[in-house]
């Protein structure tokens, strides 16, 4: 993957920082950004477009799936 940009969400600050890192290291032409909060992430995601998010499923208070149906939803 080439220049997409990458969505991440995650509610454990350190576990997402250690990500990604990692995931910049692998496809370091591409764009990320990172959220803690699900409905920042939402709302990034509505407007940005992201081409793939990586999302925790047992985020609180929103679920990760929940999350996830509402990112296909838009």
């Amino acid at each position: 993957m080439r220049n997409g940009q990458i969505l991440l969400v995650d509610d454990e600050e350190e576990f997402l920082r250690t990500l990604h890192r990692n995931l910049k290291a692998i496809f370091p032409d591409n764009g990320f950004a990172s959220f803690t909060s699900p409905e920042k992430a939402i709302q990034y995601a509505r407007k940005e477009k992201p081409h793939v998010a990586v999302i925790d499923l047992n985020l609180k208070p929103k679920e990760g799936i929940e999350t996830g149906f509402s990112l296909l939803q838009d």
